[in-house]
């Protein structure tokens, strides 16, 4: 089913959706230029970002859509996962011709957004996380006492933090779940935490 572009002065909006695997996602177009993608949260649909589309649709190409369960995207039976919802976005870009786009996401829409940076970064250009947290379970790593002493250890002279933490807010957690994930086997500290002085 071909897609149409949906401008915001558009009186009666135009309901296009996209097949995504096995579901059909309803989701929205307005203005032109560079893409972004905005993910709404949970129980949320497109209308999350009603007073943001026309600000973005003067000089971006604003796609918005329902997640899987939500607005007027289906709502197959079962269990939703963020993977699934991600793997959704990437069948709504694809169905759309986009290869890149900044990406948006909002609380349950930002995990989706984490999880699409973190499993297809080719297609994230950059990525804003608005009141979200990452799905990983709360560990040491997340925890807020070992991330305010990462980020403000006297042990680090001021400006020679690696370039990874120059980071802000979750895209520095996913940054240092990133490194900490890839350092050797049996390394016992996080690769940028000076240790016990």
């Amino acid at each position: 089913m071909l897609a149409r572009k949906v401008t915001w002065e558009t009186k009666e909006p135009t309901m296009p959706y996209a097949q995504a695997g096995d579901i059909r996602l309803y989701y929205e177009v307005h203005g032109d230029g560079p893409p972004v993608l905005l993910v709404p949260g949970l129980g949320a649909d497109t209308r999350l970002f009603s007073n943001v589309v026309p600000l973005l649709a003067t000089s971006r190409q604003v796609v918005v859509l329902d997640p899987r369960g939500g607005g007027l995207s289906d709502k197959p039976a079962g269990r939703y996962s963020i993977e699934q919802m991600a793997d959704d976005v990437v069948g709504l870009l694809g169905a759309l011709g986009i290869a890149s786009a900044d990406v948006v996401g909002y609380s349950m829409g930002g995990k989706i957004a984490l999880q699409l940076a973190a499993c297809y970064p080719e297609l994230v250009d950059h990525l804003v996380l608005c009141a979200t947290a990452p799905s990983a379970p709360v560990t040491r790593l997340f925890s807020r006492r070992f991330m305010m002493d990462l980020v403000s250890s006297p042990r680090v002279p001021q400006g020679r933090w690696p370039a990874g933490l120059r980071l802000r807010g979750a895209a520095a957690g996913l940054e240092v779940l990133r490194r900490t994930r890839s350092a050797p086997p049996g390394q016992g500290q996080h690769p940028y935490h000076p240790g016990p002085a």
